[in-house]
């Protein structure tokens, strides 16, 4: 059986999500959506414990859904089937730009409704995006995240040319501060070379 434990009192359990789902609302006033592989019954148990009325085999998803984002129930609920398993990544190139391919694989539901969270560096990449705006954006540690939808996402960089001098040159105080670091890394070296790691 599968148990989930909150330090929040649980205030309700709506189960018309359909089996396997639940929305679960707390007394912090948190809402939060969760998602089950299985087909079981969510119910609470106690003040703060959810436990499923069968083994849940497969994956477990929550989402936050307070009221100020319900309008993204219906697009979580329209991906809650789809699990991302893994991915295959493809790479082409030319002197201008290079592309990335990921193919993810999922089972469940359809592919094409795998749901998931592109950072900003994929955000600023990616081509021909669905993008879920009902989710809203999020912020996590790694900047402020945005859903898309389907199980292919192709992403383009620009390519720059490779050198050994780079776009800005180094000012004489940058020059001098390098100097002295490379100075002191030489200093710090052994006498003897055959000390010295095989791979700098």
């Amino acid at each position: 059986m599968l148990t989930l434990s909150t330090i929040h009192a649980i205030i309700n359990v709506d189960e018309s999500c359909g089996l396997g789902a639940a929305m679960i609302k707390l007394n912090s006033g948190a809402t939060w959506l969760v998602c089950c592989d299985s087909q079981v019954s969510l119910r609470q148990s106690g003040t703060s414990q959810l436990v499923s009325s069968d083994p849940v085999v497969g994956a477990v998803r929550l989402a936050l859904v307070n009221e100020a984002c319900s309008q993204a129930l219906p697009a979580l609920l329209q991906a809650k089937d789809t699990i991302p398993v893994g991915g295959t990544v493809s790479v082409e190139s030319d002197d201008d730009s290079a592309t990335f391919a990921i193919q993810w694989h999922t089972q469940g539901g359809p592919a094409d409704q795998l749901l998931m969270c592109a950072l900003p560096h994929h955000q600023s990449s990616l081509v021909d995006a669905q993008w879920v705006e009902e989710i809203g954006k999020y912020w996590t540690s790694m900047g402020q995240v945005r859903g898309v939808r389907g199980s292919r996402w192709q992403l383009v960089e620009a390519v720059e040319a490779l050198g050994f001098s780079g776009r800005t040159k180094l000012s004489e105080a940058d020059r001098s501060v390098l100097r002295e670091l490379v100075l002191a890394d030489v200093s710090a070296l052994p006498n003897d070379v055959n000390v010295l790691p095989p791979d700098p």
